[in-house]
């Protein structure tokens, strides 16, 4: 039975150079390197390693280096490892070093090594090694074609860096990125939907091998997973549902602007793979439909984006007859409702390198994509082009520290071009692959486009409303769209230079019209607009919503929770609703009455322990606000607006048990559990309780490179008994101010940083902590 597992070309960051060690190295002699208890192991690490599976190769060649130090060979095999694992090039750097210093003479080191210094960015130091590497002749000959594009693409690099962007990159950070993979993020063009690619503990089917069994050295299959946001924090990313993720490998590839309609990526049996499509019907996304064969062939068939008219699909296939490689191509839609025949780019944007992750913005015009060509300092840099409405402009390399000399795909952008999000493997992540943001506002490029969006009810209920967009001089239809069926939520982008006609459809009602003046827009515009939408004999009564939270900072939805409604007598007033994914809930159609009482089930099993809940709401009449409406005893303000806290003492119950016998079996890597620790403990000074942020652990002692955490004070290091030298920052008083600091910390782009607690001297486990009564003594 075959071990090998197929590895979404997708996203094959890793591989996607040239497999060029494979017949380079020759496997161990066994019988010369392995002690007792070893073989099996090497074994494994070997296997994986001549597949190209470097990262699961590097866990098991980590292992051996860490029991046999003294195998030279181990360390040459994990060094090499380490220049295809993203997070690791910085140690892949001071591994080849130390084994070019110790035997010059190395297979193949020359080579690694002027890798290394090219992924860490030293190019100088690169294309020295690369032009001994090509005096030595001994390079086969793909890694005699690959130096020389490195050599090209060490003088590219040489140039972009000298004029680096003036932009922030954060790592997006928990809850959205964990130790897993998060990859290829999708946005709605209002950013409030954030939908990904994951591979972890959270996986459909748990650890399976290539066959899709489980079994305890496979692997996580690939998941879509969706995020909302809900003010400025993204909610903890779920499943996105049984009709996109199955048991096997399932990833998102592109989001229409409005969120409703999501491309993904499935593996065909013949090797390649193809596009399908799903729409978000209410809550619930549709069975995914594959595409028909102007996108699809029997090759692959991976990237996509849409129009944001709906109306022309760019994708990228590797189908014969392109530039080279992987282009782009797009197909438009037929009158028909079929997607035509598809067109190349052509050599504007195609190269005879791999062209990929295409995505055309909000405005219509402006195309983002990841190329191994072009102007590019290695692997994929992204670039940007514009439509004039004849040509494509010459691509721009979008520039350093966004492109970087590793793979940088998988790029989107805000409607009002100040965010950008990108996946990246880059050192200091939290996991393999996270996601992160670039915030663009000091060099943010002007994307012109009126982004119309709202929500459209009818009798005050939501409503999935027909909305055609026509163009006010001729009547011309631009666009067709829709609300969505549960939310009544929509959202269109207008190219700006006309002036339009919306019409809104909904069978019973009359059709409601909005006039758009875009004609003399210049620059971005958002426009809300609701709709609501009465019939004739319809007596609108109050409409009362809200969210339920658990925490007002940081806030997380209650979801699935059971909201009452009552009058001030305690009567039921309407029938008991649920909260949905977001903590929203709803009541319409609510009788007359200046005092409402809302409360949520004490005994509802999908109710957190030790929560404070929050409700946040509305009063509602045609769809404008009430004020002067009484909320548990709150008065709704001019725009009809309450928040009200449940302190009932039998909503809240304790994830910390009084005994300490108790108390060691909790566990404490729990959300709910630490987030009560925090309030509790959180802000409390004990007596002999330090904290600080761990930012780094290596056995080697050479210095390290944090000056991207500069301003969040001195970064120590220090030797441990483990033989590993640490690296930490702050000497805090606080549990809170300790998160504080961790997280400006992962935001800076150190996504592996951590809390380390001492007492009196020794290093000390949260639980300890709480157990012993440090807090209390």
């Amino acid at each position: 039975m075959t071990r090998i597992i197929f590895i979404l070309s997708l996203i094959a960051l890793i591989v996607s150079a040239v497999h060029d060690n494979a017949s380079a190295q020759k496997e161990f002699d066994n019988v010369l390197v392995v002690g007792e208890g070893e073989d099996e192991l090497l074994a494994d690490a070997n296997f994986f390693f001549y597949e190209g599976n470097y990262s699961t190769a590097a866990q098991l060649f980590e292992k051996l280096f860490v029991h046999f130090e003294g195998r030279f060979e181990y360390k040459v095999h994990l060094g090499i490892c380490y220049t295809y694992t993203p997070t690791k090039t910085d140690q892949a750097l001071t591994l080849l070093e130390e084994i070019y210093a110790e035997y010059p003479a190395t297979k193949d080191i020359l080579y690694y090594l002027g890798k290394a210094y090219h992924l860490n960015h030293k190019f100088d130091e690169a294309l020295d090694i690369f032009e001994k590497a090509k005096a030595d002749k001994k390079l086969t000959q793909k890694q005699e074609e690959h130096v020389e594009r490195l050599i090209i693409n060490c003088n590219n690099g040489k140039e972009i860096i000298k004029d680096p962007l003036d932009i922030a990159i954060e790592n997006l950070g928990p809850p959205v990125n964990s130790q897993g993979s998060e990859y290829v993020p999708v946005i709605s063009s209002d950013e409030s939907v954030l939908i990904f690619t994951y591979t972890g503990e959270r996986s459909l089917g748990g650890l399976q091998n290539a066959y899709g069994e489980e079994h305890q050295e496979g692997y996580y299959y690939e998941d879509v997973q969706i995020s909302y946001k809900l003010k400025e924090a993204w909610l903890a990313p779920e499943n996105i549902g049984f009709n996109i993720n199955s048991l096997t490998h399932d990833a998102c590839i592109a989001l229409s602007g409005d969120g409703q309609t999501l491309f993904v990526y499935k593996y065909s049996e013949d090797g390649g793979g193809d596009i399908f499509q799903s729409q978000l019907v209410g809550e619930e996304w549709s069975p995914s439909v594959q595409l028909n064969n102007n996108i699809n062939t029997s090759h692959w068939e991976g990237s996509a984006s849409l129009s944001p008219d709906g109306m022309t699909l760019y994708f990228t296939s590797e189908r014969p007859g392109g530039q080279g490689g992987k282009d782009i191509y797009l197909s438009r839609m037929r009158d028909d409702g079929v997607w035509g025949e598809a067109e190349n780019l052509g050599r504007a944007i195609n190269t005879a390198h791999h062209d990929d992750a295409p995505f055309m913005h909000p405005d219509g015009k402006t195309l983002y994509f990841s190329s191994q060509g072009h102007f590019n300092m290695g692997n994929y840099d992204v670039f940007k082009t514009e439509w004039d409405g004849e040509a494509w402009s010459e691509p721009q390399n979008m520039g350093y520290p966004l492109n970087t000399a590793g793979d940088d795909m998988f790029y989107v952008v805000s409607a009002n071009g100040e965010r950008g999000y990108f996946s990246s493997g880059r050192p200091g992540g939290m996991g393999k692959q996270d996601i992160y943001i670039a915030h663009l506002d000091k060099i943010k490029h002007d994307h012109a486009l009126i982004m119309l969006r709202g929500i459209v009810t009818a009798n005050d209920s939501a409503v999935a409303a027909n909305i055609t967009v026509k163009d006010s001089d001729n009547n011309v239809v631009q666009g067709n769209y829709s609300s969505n069926a549960s939310t009544g939520s929509y959202l269109v982008s207008l190219p700006v230079g006309k002036d339009y006609s919306v019409y809104y459809d909904v069978e019973g009602h009359e059709t409601h019209i909005k006039n758009v003046k875009g004609s003399e827009a210049v620059e971005f515009k958002e426009l809300v607009v609701d709709v609501d939408l009465y019939s004739d004999g319809y007596k609108p009564s109050l409409t009362l919503d809200g969210s339920v939270l658990y925490h007002k900072s940081p806030a997380r939805p209650a979801v699935r929770i059971t909201v009452y409604i009552k009058d001030k007598s305690g009567n039921l007033v309407k029938r008991e609703t649920e909260t949905d994914s977001r903590g929203y809930f709803k009541f319409t159609n609510v009788p007359a009455n200046a005092e409402y009482v809302l409360s949520i089930d004490e005994k509802d099993p999908d109710l957190k322990a030790y929560v404070h809940p929050v409700i946040v709401g509305k009063a509602l009449l045609r769809g404008q606000g009430v004020k002067d409406i009484k909320v548990n005893g709150v008065i709704t303000d001019s725009n009809g607006s309450f928040k009200i806290e449940l302190k009932e003492d039998n909503l809240l119950s304790s994830n910390l048990p009084e005994s300490k016998e108790e108390l060691e079996q909790v566990d404490f890597s729990d959300p709910d559990v630490y987030q009560e620790v925090l309030d509790k403990y959180g802000s409390i000074a004990a007596d002999g309780l330090v904290f600080k942020i761990q930012v780094g652990a290596y056995k080697s002692t050479k210095p390290v490179d944090y000056s991207h955490l500069t301003g969040l004070g001195e970064v120590t290091k220090k030797m441990w008994a483990d033989g590993l030298m640490r690296y930490t920052m702050g000497e805090l008083r606080t549990l809170r101010d300790s998160e504080e600091l961790k997280n400006k910390a992962i935001r800076k782009g150190q996504g592996d940083a951590f809390i380390l607690i001492f007492y009196k001297g020794e290093k000390r486990l949260l639980s300890e902590v709480v157990a012993n009564g440090f807090y209390k003594s």
